[in-house]
């Protein structure tokens, strides 16, 4: 430590630090980025860089690289917290459809007739939220515009479940 803000890491550097642990394209590559994000969510009263969307899509896209259900599983939650950071929160970490695709695609790489359905949940969750944002927020709705991203993914987690 320096104890000289100018040398402190920002979302950048935090965000490129999950993306560099995110191609590991392993559990523990996965484990490693949520490390940082818990690191930046316990020490809100630090200096550190506070979570961003960014940051969180990165390490659900790492869990979805994996294909294994407790990868998936992790992804989910990281999905949860950034609901709760949304409607809890400041307002500035909110899930968008990339969020909600990455972590449909987390439960189609699974191949499992659970997984499948645990895809569909999250779509449905994505489509009424989206509804939710149309009725109050414009701007955040155009950001979870489901796309034919999550619904293919949802056909292909079908089709995997063998």
């Amino acid at each position: 430590e320096t104890g000289d803000d100018e040398y402190l890491p920002g979302p950048i550097q935090y965000t490129t630090l999950i993306e560099a642990y995110s191609h590991g394209g392993t559990v523990d590559a996965a484990q490693r980025a949520e490390k940082v994000i818990n690191r930046l969510l316990s020490s809100i009263d630090s200096k550190d860089a506070n979570p961003t969307t960014q940051m969180l899509n990165a390490i659900i896209g790492a869990y979805a690289s994996t294909g294994t259900e407790p990868a998936a599983e992790q992804a989910t939650a990281i999905l949860e917290k950034m609901e709760y950071i949304k409607d809890f929160g400041d307002g500035t970490v909110k899930p968008s459809v990339h969020s909600f695709a990455m972590t449909i695609n987390a439960w189609s790489n699974v191949g499992s007739e659970t997984a499948a359905h645990n895809a569909e949940e999250i779509l449905k969750r994505l489509l009424e939220d989206y509804d939710e944002a149309l009725e109050q927020d414009t701007e955040y709705a155009k950001e979870l515009k489901p796309n034919n991203v999550v619904f293919n993914s949802v056909i292909d987690a079908w089709a995997r479940s063998g």
